[in-house]
């Protein structure tokens, strides 16, 4: 179970028959700043055929709620954000490092997990990809 920026209670497995991109990050990490601006270009590019779901490990020491907001605030992020304060998402994924981005089609099957870096060019293929699937 997540929370989304606006309160919302929501699960992935809510989400169907549409492909998704799922990111796990914090706004302490270098390699998800670096990260982020793809993303953000990404779901600008492929909004209306793809799910987006930013998942903020919010563990209230190194990521708050307070540094996560002003952080998007700054950085001028529309992408749509989840909190993952129980840190229930990031185990549930086995996530290792962050960032990792989960490509996952629509029906619900991981198709390719990058762990701390992926290009532009392989993540837009991939989407290209799922959405012509």
């Amino acid at each position: 179970m997540l929370t989304s920026n606006e309160g919302a209670q929501v699960q992935l497995s809510d989400y169907k028959f549409r492909p998704k991109v799922v990111v796990f990050w914090a706004s302490w990490c270098p390699d998800c700043q670096k990260e982020l601006p793809i993303i953000q270009r990404l779901y600008d590019k492929y909004q209306d055929k793809v799910d987006f779901f930013m998942v903020d490990i919010v563990d209230g020491e190194r990521e708050t709620l307070e540094t996560s907001h002003q952080f998007l605030r700054n950085q001028g992020f529309t992408f749509p954000v989840y909190i993952d304060q129980d840190l229930q998402a990031f185990k549930f994924f086995d996530v290792k490092a962050i960032p990792t981005i989960f490509i996952v089609d629509k029906d619900g099957i991981v198709k390719q997990i990058y762990v701390e870096q992926g290009s532009e060019e392989i993540l837009s293929k991939d989407l290209k990809q799922l959405i012509n699937d």
